[in-house]
């Protein structure tokens, strides 16, 4: 069933699955309406322009980097909202204003997505970041895409950052994540990930692994590179909601 002969999600609920729309095709372009209209049911459009329109009718999440103070009420039908985490010297003021932010907002999910995760047996990055979570009251935006190409470019080697990225997300205690990201393979000579280029299996089986250990986790498809055509993105999605059903047990 797709978002055409559905009942759209109520506001609050957390869809399963959330793709990413480019900014760069524009709301209103034929790339936009046509994703939406394959999209799964419990699925979701990311913006990581929150000044962006969307289709008509779609339900979404966005990304700000601005204070909470700055950020205006959310319009149309809004489901989430994602904070970059703040420096260190404003974490404090962040904290309250996004709790209070939040308080005023019931009906909207505040996920937290960190600049990077704690290297493994980095005991005190972690706790300040799970201190953070706590003090904001937003579960993490764990970007599992982002953590492969750092650990990629530290030790050069597929394996080895897959072993790397494991370390490292599985330190995080459960209760704090609120959502997983993945993306596109990419090559690695290359600085962004090609259109023709789907999530490896690798991190599919990472996603696995986690909400297994977890439980089911909302995850998030993003796109570095050029978008693929909407059918693929919307296949995507339905891999995703697959992996979030299996750790559900349904």
């Amino acid at each position: 069933m797709h978002h055409t002969d559905r009942d759209p999600s109520p506001l609050g609920a957390i869809p399963r699955v959330f793709v990413d729309l480019p900014p760069a095709l524009g709301p209103q372009a034929t790339f936009g309406r046509s994703l939406w209209s394959l999209l799964p049911k419990d699925t979701a459009l990311h913006l990581e322009d929150p000044m962006s329109a969307w289709p008509d009718g779609a339900l979404v999440s966005l990304t700000w980097r601005c204070a909470p103070d700055d950020v205006p009420a959310p319009a149309g039908r809004a489901a989430a909202l994602v904070w970059t985490e703040p420096t260190e010297a404003a974490r404090q003021d962040w904290a309250l204003a996004m709790r209070a932010w939040q308080t005023a907002h019931p009906g909207l999910t505040g996920l937290l997505r960190p600049t990077a995760l704690p290297e493994p047996g980095d005991h005190r990055g972690l706790e300040s970041l799970v201190a953070l979570s706590l003090q904001t009251g937003c579960p993490l935006a764990v970007d599992l895409h982002e953590a492969l190409l750092r650990a990629h470019a530290a030790v050069r080697d597929t394996h080895a950052a897959m072993a790397l990225v494991r370390q490292t997300v599985n330190q995080l205690p459960g209760t704090c994540v609120g959502r997983l990201e993945i993306g596109g393979q990419q090559r690695w000579h290359e600085p962004v990930a090609q259109a023709d280029q789907r999530v490896p299996d690798a991190l599919w089986d990472l996603v696995d692994e986690l909400c297994t250990h977890w439980g089911p986790k909302p995850l998030r498809i993003k796109w570095q590179g050029p978008a693929p055509a909407p059918a693929v993105l919307a296949d995507e999605a339905r891999l995703a909601h697959q992996a979030f059903s299996r750790a559900d047990g349904s």
